[in-house]
């Protein structure tokens, strides 16, 4: 019980001390006990603490009594921390912090202190566009002052007229997290134009709310890069939408986006980093991509303690631009996440998809490898059940993986896939050619398909279609020497 008291005192925030405080203004014995936490150690022994808080008694009252006094003291303390904090120092902003202890005051009876923060409250919620909150911090003053009889029917009026001008615009923002939501699920071209165009006429109204702005950009260039093929045709929109949103952040750096998670700030830094990332990657910048990976580990270096964000595909596509910039070591550690990850959330059927991003690995970074760790990986592949939703990628991961060992493909193998290779925008019959060419050692069709690569990479489509294209010349080169 002393470790578990410790341990939630330790989570608290100036703003939840403040609360503390209040709560037990009139209690000396518990104003003793939390004086007596800011100095001890998680595994305090209890007599420590008696002598702490009943020093004055200690030699006037039966020392059993002080320690059912002090076992009463310490189980009112822990209850108030866990229906009060809930551990909110790590999952909830500071604002939506300072509006619980409003509530707090509220249920204390505390109006006129109560009224007197909200009212700044809401001033600081106005400027950062924290619509989530607003709503919940007017409907506070509207009480107090209804209790309190202050300000008169005028300042009510004023209240719920900015009440219902505020509920506007948290419905249009849980909107907006709609379409954020529904975006993730926006493949198709079509489909993210409507998207942006519907949100576009949502925000029309609200010039004057930079968030709106915000996340209409943020989920243009957020979604806009994900898109295979999005990147080379709307370089320059997406440019724009990204310069909109750094201005925007830069003007208004602790304005949220999306969600007012707790610290929001960094945490959009962090995301941030890996769009940005993943753009560069699709433009054919590796370079550049490894470097705001490098910068955005970094950040998560240097705050091991905040909550960044973990997800499949944060970790696929940082073992994606890994592999890009010709970094096995830290996709294979990525990859390892990503193994942990399934594991953790108890995703075992998806381990056999996670067999698809080492293939990636070991086929890019041929010829290094182990030939052995070559042929167990293609063993692993051909023993993937046949009905998973995921097995057109299995598939194409064993041609990769069957091209560095030198086997010939079958047509079936290969075209059977067509529609995968398509939207890598790959050659299904160079690749069949290639196969036959590596198998049968033939030097001179490798020359002639090395040539024609290297046309293909000067006419390039995507930064993809250029990755797998080099791999082939390096490949075929590796007969060739």
């Amino acid at each position: 019980m002393n470790e578990e008291l410790f341990l939630l005192f330790s989570e608290i925030n100036p703003e939840s001390q403040s609360a503390l405080n209040h709560a037990f203004k009139k209690s000396p014995k518990m104003i003793l006990l939390i004086d007596f936490l800011k100095t001890t150690t998680p595994n305090f022994k209890t007599p420590k603490a008696i002598n702490f808080v009943y020093k004055a008694e200690i030699k006037q009252v039966n020392y059993n009594k002080l320690i059912n006094r002090f076992y009463k003291l310490r189980q009112q303390l822990i209850e108030w921390l866990y229906h009060y904090l809930k551990k909110t120092e790590r999952y909830a902003s500071k604002e939506e912090q300072s509006l619980n202890f409003i509530r707090y005051l509220v249920n204390k009876n505390q109006f006129k202190n109560a009224l007197d923060k909200a009212i700044k409250l809401e001033k600081h919620c106005r400027k950062l566009n924290l619509f989530e909150l607003l709503p919940g911090i007017i409907n506070m003053m509207i009480y107090c002052r209804q209790c309190l009889f202050y300000g008169g029917e005028a300042a009510l009026i004023e209240d719920e007229n900015r009440l219902l001008e505020v509920i506007s615009w948290n419905q249009t923002l849980q909107k907006m997290q709609y379409y954020h939501q529904r975006s993730y699920r926006a493949i198709e071209p079509d489909v993210y134009k409507e998207i942006l165009t519907t949100v576009r006429k949502l925000i029309a109204p609200y010039k004057d709310q930079p968030r709106f702005a915000l996340i209409y950009h943020y989920i243009a260039f957020s979604k806009g890069c994900m898109i295979q093929g999005r990147v080379k045709q709307s370089t320059n929109a997406l440019v724009r939408h990204l310069n909109k949103m750094e201005g925007i952040l830069e003007a208004n750096p602790q304005m949220p986006i999306v969600f007012a998670q707790a610290h929001y700030a960094k945490l959009t830094q962090f995301k941030l980093l890996l769009l940005k990332a993943v753009f560069y990657f699709q433009r054919g910048q590796f370079n550049k991509s490894a470097q705001l990976l490098k910068q955005r580990d970094r950040i998560a270096i240097a705050n091991p303690n905040l909550p960044f964000p973990i997800s499949e595909s944060e970790i696929r596509n940082t073992i994606s631009m890994f592999i890009a910039s010709k970094q096995y070591d830290a996709a294979l550690k990525k990859w390892e996440q990503l193994i942990a990850f399934y594991k953790k959330h108890e995703q075992e059927d998806r381990l056999d998809f996670a067999l698809v991003e080492k293939v990636n690995i070991f086929f890019f970074q041929y010829p290094k490898g182990r030939l052995k760790a070559h042929q167990e990986l293609l063993a692993q592949l051909e023993a993937v059940d046949p009905n998973k939703p995921y097995i057109h990628l299995i598939n194409v991961s064993k041609i990769w993986i069957k091209l560095i060992l030198g086997k010939e493909l079958t047509r079936h193998e290969i075209f059977q896939e067509t529609e995968l290779f398509k939207y890598y925008g790959l050659d299904a019959v160079l690749t069949y050619r290639l196969s036959k060419a590596t198998s049968n050692n033939n030097k001179k069709d490798l020359q002639t398909i090395v040539k024609e690569l290297y046309m293909l990479i000067d006419n390039k489509s995507n930064s993809l279609q250029v990755l797998y294209y080099k791999q082939f010349i390096e490949i075929a080169n590796s007969y060739l020497r």
